[in-house]
């Protein structure tokens, strides 16, 4: 007597065992977070979602360029400079 699937139909059991999470006592967000593992969630036997570390799912952010001492004096003097020009009422002066 041939063992009953729990997966849908027309799903190959090679799909199935690979999108399914090994069974420990740890829960899927910890086996993401912790382990790296990647989490495909089927509806109706297709990929509906994913639970994936976050390194996948976000790009790295390069760290921000700092300015220069040159770029700092006229990004100062430009400000000084335009607020300087404004008028008596905008100015705190």
């Amino acid at each position: 007597m041939p063992r009953a699937s729990s997966r849908a139909p027309g799903t190959p059991p090679a799909v199935e065992a690979a999108h399914r999470p090994p069974v420990t006592r740890l829960g899927v967000v910890d086996q993401a977070e912790h382990h790296g593992k990647r989490i495909v969630i089927l509806r109706h036997g297709k990929p509906a979602a994913a639970i994936a570390p976050v390194d996948v799912a976000a790009p790295k952010r390069r760290p921000a360029k700092g300015l220069g001492d040159d770029d700092v004096r006229r990004s100062v003097q430009a400000f000084v400079e335009e607020f300087s020009a404004a008028e008596a009422h905008v100015s705190a002066a």
